[in-house]
């Protein structure tokens, strides 16, 4: 076997093998490790049925293989495929590279035969394998949960009819744990609600199943669908089945049903200590925690036992007034930036775990007990730092600011000031929010003043990195912009400063990045007043344009272009608060605005756009805009129609079309070649026509347009159309010609075909 076919043998082999895993692999391996050792807890525990232990054993041989453990590696796989009836396809593959990587060729070479010519031939082992694959991913964490998505979707459809409840809990189990805000990690694929809807119905799915094995995967079920159900709801409020049968569905009722089945099952013990404790019965939470760790000593049930003693501290000291202090006395009205529901926001506070006050226990026994509990479930999984951040939250209810500051700033020590790389964005926001406020609890303790203005710098600073943070996924989380507390502490501090331009700039920009674009014009004005700094005339602009204000935009624009500090990208803000504000004039009815601002983003646009018009002085007959159609109709195209009138009815434009206005006896390419060297812009039309009727000459003048007009030609498509012209700008339109003569239609059109005729130019800039 030649080299190249061996490469490719060893890539298709591997396409199959848990070690289409080693990108995670390489990317963490303590991760790994600790994964291995959580697997290693779980080995003795039952199984529904032997497929879901085979995919156990194999992840594990191949986590072996990866950390040089060959003997177990090799016991693993052969405990993978002695509970198989059949072939698995992960099973053989990986048997084939670790038989290969270990120098047995010989039997690599067999195994590799049979599974070519025998299991590659049938569908459903490769099926089978992707879900394998997608069960493996499912266990890495958020990170790698889209990824796992993504595979049981595959493997479910494409083993349709049929039915695995195996893959369905999976996929739901993914899909519920990516709508949970601590688990996100792209803010732009946080669908909540969608994915809790699609998860719940799968999940009910299995629940429903008449099949009497996969009782744990049932129990397992039950338990997701319980923890989907928020307290006082019923399952027929997120579904869309059969009223009857999910209206009596809450939250208590899944657990009763999980416990049926599986009453001794430490996962479902642990979901269901964790609803109890969401159910305020504490004492009864701690004792199933207490059981938990009984059966399986593992640091999620560690976490959530702590959780649960924080919890019944809180509940005790609830009446208790809270020794919050000076700083925090001081400052409990909330701003004027906290509207909306207060039940939503309370809801939401409480979700995203990050307090501004908490009620200081010192020395209380069940939170010092919570801490040993925490340490202990961050030893075995190092990379915990859910664990660690609620280590923290405890250390300064027992009025230790200075060591819950440790556990906080460990987390974002490893984000190395990368703010929107970090890979769980809220975890990154609450960890700087909580180094803040134990700042501001440090400095009330503190008597040296340069050790108090040290810790306000800091303080400040953690608050703007979380700013940083949150204004990259507002969008998703809107609830963030009233619940946040950097936004309101950081208002705060900087309020309690002198008045100046610095502290006015902090001001303006705070109130950018949490969307308050209004506010933010207020303190942008001030500078402005003090400074007199034209930058900041290109701010107020620029904020204008983001609330729709477009008259304000444009006189601002105007003023700054009077202090001739105006450069190339404020153009591009004139033009796009003409166009935008052309658009808003629409609208709004005013079609005379609309004109005349539509007409002073064109004079704009070619004003700056440098173009070659050497002959303007010479001959003032030169067009505005020249529009090329090839396809030989001998009236004007019935599709070049509108686009004529909107120019000329609009905004007055000389337009050409061809070589319509070609002088008696003057050649015709010669003309065109003139024209389109003459024109400001270029339109070329495409649209479906017979090719028996195309113009030649327009044909011939497309090839001196690709060679020397690309950067002022603008092709318009009409809907439909697949003919090519690389190279230039495209806009895609769909509108009825019959409707040419209407105001909206003309305005939004030219708007369009402006809009992206400064993208040609801005493109040809650069």
């Amino acid at each position: 076997m030649d080299d190249d076919t061996d490469d490719q043998e060893s890539e298709k082999i591997k396409r199959w093998s848990s070690f289409q895993l080693d990108d995670a692999f390489e990317r963490d391996k303590i991760m790994m490790k600790e994964k291995l050792d959580q697997l290693e807890i779980e080995i003795d525990e039952g199984f529904d049925a032997s497929p879901e232990k085979a995919r156990h054993f194999n992840f594990m041989a191949y986590l072996y293989w990866k950390f040089d453990d060959r003997p177990k590696a090799f016991a693993f796989v052969e405990r993978a495929e002695n509970l198989q009836e059949g072939a698995n396809l992960i099973t053989q593959c990986n048997k084939i590279i670790f038989n290969k990587e270990s120098g047995e060729h010989s039997r690599a070479q067999k195994l590799l035969q049979t599974v070519k010519n025998d299991i590659l031939t049938q569908e459903k082992p490769k099926i089978k394998a992707n879900a394998e694959i997608a069960y493996c991913y499912s266990r890495l964490g958020p990170k790698y949960h889209g990824k796992a998505v993504q595979l049981f979707r595959k493997a479910i459809d494409d083993i349709y009819p049929e039915r695995n409840i195996a893959w369905e809990y999976g996929l739901a189990l993914s899909l519920r744990r990516q709508s949970h805000i601590f688990q996100m990690s792209q803010p732009s694929d946080f669908k909540p609600d969608e994915n809790k809807k699609e998860a719940a119905n799968l999940l009910y799915g299995v629940v429903s199943s008449p099949v009497s094995t996969y009782r744990q995967i049932k129990a397992w079920s039950w338990c997701e669908l319980g923890k989907i159900i928020h307290i006082n709801t019923h399952l027929d409020e997120i579904i869309d089945t059969l009223k009857t049968e999910t209206e009596i569905i809450d939250n208590t009722r899944c657990f009763e049903e999980a416990l049926k089945l599986c009453p001794n099952d430490p996962y479902v013990l642990q979901l269901y200590g964790t609803h109890l404790r969401y159910n305020n019965q504490l004492q009864k939470s701690r004792e199933v925690f207490q059981r938990v760790l009984g059966l399986r000593d593992e640091n999620i049930s560690r976490h959530h036992l702590a959780l649960t003693l924080k919890r019944m501290v809180e509940k005790t000291r609830r009446k208790v007034p809270h020794p919050l202090s000076v700083y925090f006395r001081n400052q409990r009205k909330d701003n004027q930036h906290q509207p909306g529901s207060l039940s939503l926001n309370h809801n939401f506070k409480a979700k995203i775990k990050s307090p501004r006050y908490v009620c200081i226990s010192p020395d209380d026994q069940l939170l010092l007990e919570a801490v040993e509990h925490l340490k202990k479930s961050i030893e075995m999984c190092a990379g915990f730092n859910t664990a660690r951040y609620d280590l923290g939250l405890i250390y300064r209810m027992l009025d230790k600011p200075d060591e819950a500051l440790k556990y906080f700033a460990y987390i974002t020590s490893s984000n190395c000031g990368k703010m929107n790389d970090h890979k769980y964005p809220m975890q990154l926001v609450n960890a700087y929010e909580q180094q803040a406020i134990c700042k501001l609890e440090i400095i009330e303790k503190e008597s040296n003043t340069e050790r108090k203005n040290e810790h306000r710098y800091d303080a400040r600073q953690c608050l703007w990195n979380a700013l940083t943070v949150i204004s990259g996924i507002i969008g998703a989380v809107p609830n963030l912009k009233t619940t946040c507390q950097c936004f309101p502490t950081l208002k705060i501090l900087l309020q309690n400063e002198e008045k100046c331009s610095e502290t006015l700039k902090d001001l303006a920009e705070l109130h950018e990045k949490m969307g308050y674009t209004e506010e933010s014009i207020k303190f942008v004005k001030e500078i402005y007043e003090i400074d007199n700094d034209p930058k900041m005339l290109k701010k107020l602009a620029d904020n204008y344009l983001k609330v729709g204000d477009f008259e304000n935009a444009i006189c601002t624009l105007l003023l700054l272009q009077y202090t001739k500090e105006i450069g190339e990208s404020d153009i591009s803000l004139f033009i796009d608060a003409y166009i935008n504000g052309a658009r808003d004039s629409l609208k709004k009815g005013n079609f005379e605005m609309a004109k005349i601002r539509l007409s002073k983003a064109y004079g704009t646009i070619f004003s700056d756009s440098n173009i070659a018009i050497q002959d303007k002085r010479e001959d003032e007959s030169f067009p505005d805009v020249l529009i090329l159609d090839g396809c030989g109709e001998e009236d004007v195209c019935r599709w070049v129609k509108p686009i004529i009138s909107t120019f000329v009815s609009f905004i007055q434009l000389h337009v050409v079309v061809n070589y319509t206005d070609c002088p008696p006896g003057v050649r015709i390419p010669k003309y065109l070649e003139k024209t389109m060297f003459q024109a400001r812009c270029i339109l070329l039309i495409l649209h479906e026509c017979d090719d028996a009727n195309k113009d030649s000459f327009i044909e011939l003048a497309l090839e001196q347009l690709a060679l020397y007009h690309r950067t002022k030609t603008l092709l318009i498509r009409i809907k439909g159309c697949h003919l090519e012209f690389p190279g230039c700008r495209e806009l895609e339109l769909s509108f009825d010609p019959a409707m040419s003569e209407n105001n909206v239609m003309q305005g939004t059109l030219l708007s369009n075909i402006l809009e992206k005729m400064t993208e040609t130019f801005r493109k040809f800039k650069k």
